[in-house]
């Protein structure tokens, strides 16, 4: 999914709740407020990324996370989008040294993390 997808899913996510609620209808924000419950440290862009994509989803996490925890992420399952922040060293021009770098430039790239209901524990191996 490329970044102006995410984009759109962010646009959809913000005029959900606000569309139902000019029509009278508080679930779709008590819903919205559970996931941010769920969803603490994350941004609110991403928790309307994540509410977006799965309400219902407990805990997400990256393939490498889940694969810490001893789980592994099913076959053609489909994650969800989010942003994650990023730093990148810049080098300035025309010196290439390492002493010469600029401060981090920060960034968000957008990224795909699964929810819990899309793993499975890891088999032990016999051994």
């Amino acid at each position: 999914m490329n970044t102006d997808n995410v984009k759109q899913l962010c646009e959809e996510a913000l005029r959900r709740p606000a569309t139902a609620l000019e029509q009278g209808q508080s679930d779709a924000l008590k819903t919205y407020l559970a996931t941010m419950a769920r969803f603490r440290k994350y941004s609110w862009g991403n928790v309307l990324l994540i509410f977006t994509q799965k309400p219902n989803a407990s805990h997400v996490a990256g393939f490498q996370t889940w694969r810490k925890l001893n789980r592994s992420v099913r076959k053609r399952e489909k994650g969800i989008a989010i942003f994650a922040p990023m730093q990148k060293q810049i080098w300035p021009l025309p010196r290439h040294e390492p002493s010469a770098y600029q401060t981090p430039a920060s960034y968000v790239c957008n990224t795909t993390c699964s929810p819990l209901n899309a793993t499975q524990p890891l088999m032990k191996t016999p051994g």
